[in-house]
This record gives C-alpha cells, structure tokens and sequence, in this order.
C-alpha cells in the first residue's frame, strides 16, 4: 500500500516574489550549465555559484523551492543531483522500478502475442 506524503498547508509556489531578492538574479550562465559541459568546467561553475548562494539572503526559501519542484540547475548550493540524495525515498520512484515495470509490461505483451500466433498456427495446422 503507498503512503501518501502530508500536503503543505502553504506552497512556496503561491508567493515568488523572494526570488527578486535572490544574490543569483540575472546570473543564469553561472547556475545553469551548457549542454555537455565538460566535468571540470561544471566543478569551477557550481563552485561561483555555491559563493554566490553562501550570501544570498533567501537561501532557504530557495532550497525548499528548488527541493519541491524538482527544479533543474545549481539552487540553494545543490544540484540536481544533491537534490535528488536529500529527497525521502517515497517522493521519487526508483528508475530501476520505473524500468523493470516497463520491461515487464512489454515482456507480458511479447509473451501473449506469441501465445496468441502459436496457438493459432497449431489450430490451422490440426485443420
């Protein structure tokens, strides 16, 4: 049975106007990769952006935002990744479940389909 997590009384989505006062505001380069970044240009990047987030002065509105929609890009001094390691277990589904569902569903569907040829075969055959 899945447990259902709590509903937050109040969203941060409701009110956004802390990110005008955000440290990173007209900063995106510095947060937000360039597609396939090399490994140690994304290290020196997160690294500008981990200073620039140790000053800012909604850091943790930031986080719970960032945290609560799953958002992309370097927020709060996390990552994605980060982000995804802090996450409790029941918000994200394992891509290895995700996978083996998926697999499952179409090895089902393969299986059936030959049953379905096989048994049809053998009738015409007996015919």
């Amino acid at each position: 049975m899945a447990r259902s997590l709590p509903k937050n009384t109040h969203s941060l989505s409701d009110d956004l106007s802390w990110m005008n006062k955000a440290s990173c505001k007209g900063l995106t380069h510095i947060f937000y990769g360039k597609y396939a970044e090399r490994p140690q240009a994304t290290l020196k990047r997160e690294a500008k952006a981990k200073a620039i987030c140790n000053t800012c002065p909604v850091f943790q509105q930031c986080r719970e935002y960032a945290r609560e929609h799953m958002e992309l890009g370097y927020w709060a001094g996390e990552n994605e990744y980060d982000r995804y390691l802090s996450l409790p277990s029941e918000r994200v589904p394992s891509a290895h479940s995700r996978a083996l569902r998926t697999y499952t569903r179409r090895l089902r569907h393969m299986r059936a389909t030959q049953h379905q040829e096989d048994s049809e075969t053998y009738q015409d055959s007996s015919e």
